[in-house]
Order: structure tokens, then sequence, then C-alpha cells
């Protein structure tokens, strides 16, 4: 096997499994459903897929597929999610950003670019948030339906 070979297999072996964050692929949603322990359903409505999982802690994560992509997230419940999971490749501009930082008790966030949005708050055991790719969303839909329940 030549070293260009033995280094892409590496590469293949050491990236693990796709994930199913914003901007993913929707065939790994499945990979999300199994890492958060959860239960998965799935509705199909004007082309587009939410794949609604039911986490143990409570907590219900809503994956928006459109084309074949996560084009927005939605969460709700008693616990946060893995955000890095459900962000995915956003996470580390969203954490890292001085945008909408909360104070108190009480934690409101909203983080936005040209390219995406995140929005979040809660408080102790009630969290909600979602996320969306503002050039992806399909062509007439209602950013309102981007819920957790």
């Amino acid at each position: 096997m030549t070293s260009r070979a033995t280094l892409g297999l590496l590469v293949l072996v050491l990236a693990g499994p796709a994930r199913a964050a914003l901007g993913g692929d929707a065939a790994s949603v499945t990979n999300d459903t199994v890492a958060l322990g959860a239960s998965r359903e799935i509705t199909r409505a004007a082309g587009v897929e939410v794949h609604v999982l039911h986490l143990r802690s409570g907590t219900t994560v809503r994956e928006y597929v459109a084309r074949g992509k996560v084009f927005a997230v939605a969460w709700g419940g008693p616990t946060i999610p893995d955000l890095r999971r459900l962000l995915g490749a956003y996470f580390d501009a969203y954490v890292s950003s001085p945008q909408g930082r909360g104070t108190g008790h009480h934690h409101t966030r909203v983080v936005a670019t040209r390219d995406w949005v995140v929005q979040s708050a809660g408080h102790a055991n009630g969290f909600l948030g979602r996320a969306w790719l503002s050039n992806e969303l399909p062509a007439g839909f209602d950013l309102a339906t981007v819920r957790a329940w």
C-alpha cells in the first residue's frame, strides 16, 4: 500500500462517524439518535423532513432536512442537549462569540452572522433554542416552524 493510500485510510478511520449537525448530511441523523440516546420520529411536508428526537432527559431535538442537508435544528426541555454535536462546525464560533451573553439566572443569547443564526434561552430545568443556515432555508419555508414543540 502506498503512503498516500495509507494516509487516506488513516483519515477515514480517525474521522469517525458523520454527524447530522447543522449543515451535515441527512443520512447521519441516525448517528445523532444513537449518540444522544434518543428515540426518533420523522415527518415530511413540502419537501422538508423533520426528525424529532426524544432524549431520555425529557429534552426534544428537531433536525430539519431539505435537499439532503440539515438546514436547521431546535431543542427544548429540562437539559441542554449536546450543542457541539447539534451545531457541528458552527459550535466553536457560537461559544466564542461575545454576542448576546446572558446575565444572572436567566440566559438569553443570539449569535447571528450573514450565514447562520443561533438563538438560545433558558434557566434551571428549562432550556430552548434553535439554529439555522440562512442560505439553506428552502424557498417559502416558515422560520417560525423551527421550534422544539
